[in-house]
């Protein structure tokens, strides 16, 4: 990937977090399959929470 400038300490640490929020969400989608439907419901707050915490990093960041 190649960005037409540099990236500070702060947006560097931004966009290493979207890409483990990523990682974990993709996680956690594929391990729901496995799991019982109150185990899916749980799994399912738990995505929640994380794309909440997410989207709280994109807001800060504008």
């Amino acid at each position: 990937m190649v960005w037409g400038g540099s990236i500070n300490l702060k947006g560097s640490n931004y966009l290493r977090k979207i890409r483990e929020i990523d990682k974990v969400l993709e996680f956690l989608e594929q391990f729901k399959e496995e799991l019982s439907s109150e185990e899916k419901e749980i799994i399912n707050k738990t995505i929640e929470i994380i794309i909440d915490f997410g989207n709280k990093l994109s807001e800060a960041k504008r």
